[in-house]
């Protein structure tokens, strides 16, 4: 048994070499956890501007991301046009046409299963159990919005 056959191995399991690579470009040099969050959001409004498939080939990243974050996505875009080999075709299609056809009670599910985390945390709770006419706190950094 080879350990490397991707056929024997769990999705779970598998690993993303050039994902691994480019997120670790994207986050070097990133000097403590103040940084660090900020380089972070910096890359998901980068990625939140990627509106197709078919921009990323002409997406240029915007001035306020990090030199290296921009290059490290852009040689991923490059290096990753396509679905790896494994990828099996036929239940990604198969997972597109199930969640159109299930997608209110998909994320009607993900809300519930989520709600209960949602107590937890000390934070979670008080933003849960807040009232209505609160407004957000230093402390909570939210409040219930109005009925």
């Amino acid at each position: 048994m080879n350990r490397d056959d991707h056929q024997l191995l769990s999705p779970t399991l598998r690993a993303d070499a050039p994902a691994d690579d480019t997120v670790a470009r994207m986050l070097e040099g990133a000097d403590g956890p103040h940084e660090l969050s900020e380089r972070i959001a910096a890359i998901n409004r980068e990625i939140v501007r990627w509106e197709s498939n078919g921009m990323l080939a002409t997406w240029q990243p915007s001035s306020d991301l990090d030199p290296r974050a921009g290059a490290a996505l852009k040689d991923y875009l490059a290096r990753c046009p396509v679905l790896p080999e494994w990828a099996d075709h036929a239940k990604i299609a198969r997972a597109e046409a199930l969640f159109m056809d299930m997608s209110m009670l998909s994320c009607t599910l993900l809300f519930c299963a989520s709600l209960p985390n949602a107590t937890c945390c000390p934070t979670c709770r008080r933003c849960c159990t807040r009232p209505a006419s609160s407004k957000p706190t230093p402390t909570t950094g939210c409040a219930r919005p109005p009925p």
